[in-house]
């Protein structure tokens, strides 16, 4: 017969790994999209000071759940 204090809290410690994963996963998404963002900029800077853009057009979007 096992002893049943031998599993104790063990629901505790995955829920704790899980919450922490899922934080993990969104810093690096975060980050990812930041360097994204960060990589357009300076690729649009460059391409204005040489002179290879002349009309710029942008568009913002929603995006719904």
């Amino acid at each position: 017969m096992s002893n049943p204090l031998l599993n104790f809290g063990m629901d505790s410690n995955r829920s704790q790994f899980m919450a922490r994963q899922r934080v993990e996963s969104q810093i690096n998404a975060t980050v990812t999209q930041i360097r994204d963002s960060l990589g357009a900029a300076v690729g649009l800077t460059w391409s204005a000071i040489s002179g290879n853009i002349r009309t710029i057009a942008v568009g913002l979007y929603e995006e719904l759940e």
